[in-house]
């Protein structure tokens, strides 16, 4: 197990330019600032524009300049866009209530997707798989066989 800690995405890069992952190089990039919300937990009698309309109104959810929202009552949620990312940053540091619902509102990255479960992140790296006591003729013989590999 190889864990490597980089100050930043240049050093990242320039290892992953060295160095190959099965014969490939990986590609690092930073991931685009968002300019966009999810929001959820609204009534089912909110519409989009009461959505848009209390977002782009300084003095009702301490932001503005939405650009457009994309309303999906069937999965309860709305993504609103914004001109400026600070203002979707800063609509996030804000608790929310249209229509007497509390809404939960969290930066927005189309790359991950929606999360449906409140109580589980998009995406949950898997635990690492550790093996002891490997018989190393055993081993050769999964490294080197690609029915094993496959299989395996």
């Amino acid at each position: 197990v190889l864990t490597v800690i980089f100050a930043d995405i240049g050093q990242l890069q320039a290892v992953c330019k060295t160095r190959t992952l099965d014969g490939n190089h990986i590609e690092v990039h930073n991931v685009a600032e968002s300019d966009c919300i999810i929001v959820k937990g609204f009534s089912p009698k909110t519409t989009s524009g009461t959505i848009e309309y209390y977002f782009d109104n300084k003095r009702r959810s301490g932001v503005e300049g939405v650009v457009k929202t994309e309303m999906n009552t069937d999965q309860g949620y709305c993504v609103v866009y914004f001109q400026d990312p600070k203002n979707a940053m800063a609509a996030c540091e804000n608790s929310h209530i249209i229509d007497k619902c509390k809404l939960t509102v969290q930066i927005f990255y189309d790359c991950l997707g929606i999360n449906h479960d409140e109580d589980k992140t998009a995406f949950e790296v898997p635990h690492p798989v550790y093996f002891t006591n490997i018989d190393n003729k055993k081993l050769k013989f999964l490294l080197h066989s690609t029915l094993s590999q496959s299989q395996f």
